[in-house]
């Protein structure tokens, strides 16, 4: 086909791949082909073009055949990822932009050659190649696990803040309950997600109080828990404070609201 861009992988191995592993292997490299080539997940997709004989040898197309002046399919797609995974052979020189996703995708893409005696050589039409023996692999794996987990240490510690108001709206007093208490906390998001606590005496104090819970707003120090960039819950580290709710009356009863409890 006139301007096809192959991505070619040979895979040289002295023990059989297990299934799993060839699949993950497969799922990273589509990964971060619909990553990197900013394509329309719709019209544009990874193709297995063949599968030939001998070592494993993988040919890997795009679907849409680029025209001479696009370059975000194979091209960026094997140069970007010769960037990375030249950068976790060393971690020397410029570090490329990875989060977590593509740290586990590079750990996926390796991992065939990471059994001894393996190896991988990834080669784009016209844009170099690589390749990656045990050894490399072994090193690129532990550098990929440690970058991990220091980009962990620094979403847990960005998450935290400090001193926020939290409203709760939904209480279920089930201590093996993380989901159906609930509540806002407005400087974060207008949007009511799970509350989860840190200790189960916390809430227990804010559940047992005389006051009802719902009169009052918790000055408190929490975790903003989230997943794939999007929160899914609070979890109270610390009640600081409580305060009641102007709108409310001082003198309502703990069973004031008896609907907004979910026992």
């Amino acid at each position: 086909m006139e301007n096809e861009q192959i991505l070619t992988i040979k895979i040289d191995y002295k023990e059989p791949l297990s299934v799993t592993k060839l699949q993950k292997f497969l799922e990273a490299w589509n990964n971060q082909f619909e990553k990197q080539c900013k394509i329309n997940k719709e019209s544009d997709i990874l193709l297995v073009k063949e599968i030939r004989k001998g070592s494993l040898l993988i040919d890997l197309i795009a679907s849409v055949t680029p025209i001479l002046t696009d370059f975000n399919t194979i091209y960026s797609l094997v140069n970007n990822s010769i960037l990375i995974i030249d950068w976790l052979k060393s971690k020397k020189g410029v570090k490329p932009d990875m989060s977590l996703d593509d740290l586990k995708d590079f750990k996926n893409i390796v991992a065939p050659a990471n059994q001894n005696g393996n190896q991988i050589i990834i080669t784009g039409t016209n844009y170099g190649s690589i390749n990656i023996g045990y050894d490399e692999a072994r090193i690129i794996d532990k550098n990929a696990d440690e970058e991990i987990a220091s980009l962990q240490k620094s979403e847990e510690t960005d998450s935290r803040v400090h001193n926020e108001i939290l409203t709760l709206k939904q209480i279920k007093d089930d201590d093996n309950d993380d989901k159906n208490t609930k509540g806002i906390i407005e400087e974060i998001s207008e949007k009511t997600y799970p509350i989860v606590f840190s200790e189960k005496t916390k809430k227990e104090e804010l559940i047992h109080s005389k006051d009802n819970p719902f009169n009052k707003s918790y000055l408190v120090n929490i975790k903003v828990n989230k997943r794939n960039d999007k929160i899914v819950s609070y979890t109270v580290l610390d009640i600081i404070d409580s305060y009641y709710i102007e709108e409310k009356s001082l003198e309502a009863n703990p069973d004031s609201n008896p609907d907004l409890f979910n026992p």
